[in-house]
């Protein structure tokens, strides 16, 4: 006859249903803490079921993060194990009694029985060592990009509250922008450096083109020329320009060399 397992996979604990496949009947319905203590109790009951009724399959709602460790396991232990997608999960317990309110109980027999009556499932295979980084990594540097876009809108916003005149020509994406606003930001700090110091820090940048620059300096310096008002709260704003702008740069050298994403960039100088 063999078993169905049904795991709806959780945080701190998963729900686990251990169904007849040709029958229906519940074996076994319980909450197993993601441990690997109650996970391998969890997979001596399976290896139980499996030796009075036949071969066992088990499906995962979900796969990898809360679920790597159940997953892990499980395919260590050689159980062959499939993974039934929550949308799936959500439309059959939607056409059940009550299918409108998710339980923990009801999707792992939801999953269970997804498991016993279909046979498109995916398999799941044991994750590589270099997949698993590969995963990691890309999920990594999802994370950098979403982050480096929200704080480019963030420092736009502080930027043109300050001088407006400055945001109009900082291209937030550009490197040789963001190294100008890790030290220069108002209009009086700007005229107070003159072309000599603001060349002076655009060079540290490091492998930026001359005209680049002078273009840059000489676009930084007229929009300062244009402001004499002072705004309030504008050092403030600054600092945190320049406090984000520095962090801008870490995570654009996080994003762009290789191997860096999950490393410390490195800073502009003091």
């Amino acid at each position: 006859m063999g078993v169905a397992v049904g795991v709806d996979v959780a945080k701190e604990f998963h729900w686990a249903a251990l169904v007849v496949s040709e029958t229906g009947q519940v074996l076994s319905s319980r909450r197993v803490e993601n441990t690997p203590g109650e996970l391998t109790e969890l997979i001596a009951e399976i290896g139980a079921a499996g030796a009075e009724h036949g071969p066992v399959t088990v499906g995962l709602d979900l796969l990898g993060g809360i679920a790597s460790l159940a997953q892990a396991m499980l395919l260590d232990a050689g159980l062959a194990c499939v993974h039934v997608p929550g949308l799936a999960v959500n439309r059959a317990r939607q056409g059940t009694t009550g299918g409108e309110r998710k339980s923990d109980p009801k999707d792992a027999k939801v999953i269970a029985d997804q498991v016993r009556t279909r046979d498109d499932l995916r398999p799941l295979n044991a994750v590589s060592e270099i997949d698993a980084e590969l995963r990691l990594l890309v999920a990594r540097r999802r994370e950098l990009v979403a982050d480096q876009v929200r704080r480019k809108g963030r420092l736009r916003d502080l930027l043109v509250s300050v001088h407006p005149g400055l945001e109009r020509i900082i291209e937030l994406g550009n490197k040789t922008g963001l190294w100008l606003l890790t030290r220069y930001v108002t209009p009086a700090e700007i005229r107070r450096a003159g072309h000599a110091r603001l060349n002076a820090h655009l060079h540290k940048a490091g492998r930026v083109r001359k005209t680049v620059v002078q273009d840059l300096v000489e676009a930084a310096l007229a929009a300062a020329r244009e402001q004499h008002t002072t705004i309030p709260g504008q050092c403030a704003a600054a600092d945190l320009i320049r406090e984000m702008a520095t962090e801008a740069l870490h995570t654009r050298d996080k994003i762009t060399v290789p191997g860096r994403a999950h490393q410390q960039g490195p800073g502009p100088p003091p």
